[in-house]
């Protein structure tokens, strides 16, 4: 995996005015966001207080500790971490990482900022996000300080007292942070909803936000997304659209006979539509994908599937494997599975702003981890440039793609062509429409010859069948 530190610390903001200061008048409290702002990634808030003005004797808390996702542009490139720098020379002050919530843009990044700041730094979390932190740890066989709060909890670590306050938000086992300091209190609001119907029954703890509030707050951190629509946001009281995943997902890995469920009740959520597999002896991610008339290639690309051996992808008896898409056995015969056959290579549809790369069968969708289509054909046809360009990359990729090309059209859109078993071109040659830039192979993180298709637009990455077809 290849990490990115993009961002570098931004300007530190000290509270410092006399008619809220409860501590001496030199006393002040800097705040540092160390994965930058305006971002739906990469949390890492600093707060850091200063007895006397006293840098030498500085007492610091971090709020979240989370990954962001590259820009399309960043080929090569699977996560980024925030910058950690200015803790690196100060980690024998960090009193402790509080977590809000177990998004992964919150909780991420501790896996490779711990073993830099230290191990034996206590980590708080909310019992879903320790659950998930602890499970990223022991997979990179990390050993830390987890402690497990709950609303109504309160902390006193060093001159810092971080009251957590129960909110809703997508993810159950939401909290704020009501940071007290010498010099006052500081509100730290992550993700959240005022959810009328939350799925696990417990809503907002609005009392106690007021109760903060009437103690009059030095300042007030939060999150903004979705502020500026007018409205309100929906409940997320449908369990299978809050979890992006298909009804018979759900019903499969709990085996429910129905779709009644009452408060209490435990469920567990896959990451996407599909079926989890435990491995037996002599299981392959061939023999699995059959099973649950799957892709074998789908498998492979789920990001937290992992192998003893990534070149063959062997697997490990007793280790669960996610099947995406997958369809329980006994359903098979009911569900109709359809996969979509592309026009002949070149040809445009009538909505179409490219040429088709290539021929065959979609056996992949465009998904948030899986950033374009799949395109399988055991005869291994040409592929085409689907708009005419400067090829920007071609040759062997590192990161799984294999023998892959990428084509700069001029207009905003890149594209790219992987796991090619032949490359036609070089990087600088401009290409017409439709030209023959490689053919199709099985090269790089691939368990069958297809070719991986995808478009970028303006940074952004598009689903590759809104300009196809």
């Amino acid at each position: 995996m290849t990490t990115d530190n993009k961002f570098r610390p931004q300007q530190y903001f000290g509270a410092t005015r006399p008619i809220k200061n409860l501590g001496s008048s030199r006393d002040f409290v800097r705040i540092a966001s160390l994965g930058g702002f305006g971002d739906v990634t990469q949390n890492l808030f600093v707060y850091e207080y200063f007895p006397s003005g006293n840098e030498a004797q500085s007492q610091i808390i971090i709020v979240d500790c989370g990954v962001g996702f590259p820009e399309d542009d960043a080929f090569g490139v699977d996560l980024q971490i925030p910058d950690t720098k200015y803790l690196e020379d100060r980690k024998n002050r960090i009193l402790g990482i509080f977590i809000t919530h177990g998004h992964e843009d919150h909780i991420g990044a501790i896996r490779f900022i711990l073993p830099i700041l230290g191990k034996s730094i206590p980590i708080f979390a909310p019992k879903i996000a320790a659950a998930l932190i602890e499970s990223r740890l022991q997979e990179s066989q990390i050993r830390a300080n987890l402690k497990v709060y709950q609303n109504g909890d309160l902390f006193n670590v060093g001159s810092f007292t971080v009251d957590p306050i129960r909110v809703n938000h997508s993810i159950p086992d939401t909290f704020h942070f009501a940071i007290t300091t010498p010099i006052g209190i500081f509100y730290h609001g992550s993700d959240f909803k005022f959810d009328v119907f939350p799925l696990d029954g417990k809503p907002s703890d609005l009392a106690h936000i007021a109760r903060v509030g009437e103690k009059k707050v030095v300042a007030l951190l939060s999150d903004c997304l979705g502020a500026d629509h007018e409205g309100f946001s929906p409940s997320e009281s449908s369990i299978a659209e809050k979890f992006a995943v298909s009804p018979d997902t759900i019903r499969w890995q709990n085996n429910l006979t129905k779709d009644r469920i009452k408060v209490g009740d435990t469920l567990e959520i896959l990451p996407v539509a599909g079926m989890a597999h435990k491995v037996q002896k002599g299981d392959t991610v061939y023999s699995i994908a059959k099973k649950y008339d799957a892709q074998a290639q789908a498998i492979v690309d789920f990001p937290f599937n992992t192998f003893t051996n990534d070149e063959t992808f062997a697997l490990a008896i007793g280790q669960t494997v996610i099947v995406p898409d997958g369809i329980k056995p006994a359903a098979a015969v009911y569900v109709a599975r359809v996969r979509q056959i592309t026009p002949d290579a070149g040809s445009v549809t009538a909505s179409g702003i490219f040429v088709w790369p290539t021929s065959g069968t979609i056996t992949q969708n465009f998904t948030w981890y899986h950033k374009g289509i799949d395109i399988a054909n055991s005869a291994a046809p040409d592929v085409l440039a689907t708009d005419a360009g400067t090829i920007k990359t071609a040759g062997w990729s590192p990161v799984g793609y294999g023998n892959h090309v990428i084509i700069d059209h001029g207009n905003g859109y890149r594209t790219l062509y992987g796991h090619l078993q032949t490359i036609y071109v070089v990087s600088g040659q401009t290409v017409n429409r439709g030209a023959r830039i490689g053919r199709m192979g099985s090269s790089g993180h691939s368990t069958g010859v297809h070719t991986h298709f995808e478009v970028v637009k303006n940074g952004v990455y598009l689903n590759p069948l809104n300009v196809l077809k």
